[in-house]
């Protein structure tokens, strides 16, 4: 958390009670929703035969996955 303090994020308000100036707010949700919109925009822009680089997370008898 140490890491955090200063720098500007994206985050959402989850709970604002401004009589007690208490905001909480959730960034995860938003990085959540970033990459769900990289993936989605990478898998619509694939197709059959395109030649890619990633990483490769595992191998099995069948074949690899690959991110």
């Amino acid at each position: 958390m140490a890491k955090l303090v200063g720098q500007e994020i994206r985050c959402r308000i989850t709970k604002l009670d401004t009589d007690k100036e208490d905001i909480v707010v959730d960034r995860r949700v938003v990085l959540e929703e970033e990459q769900s919109q990289r993936r989605q925009q990478a898998f619509s822009e694939l197709q059959e035969g395109s030649v890619v680089r990633g990483r490769v997370r595992s191998i099995m008898d069948f074949g690899a996955f690959v991110d």
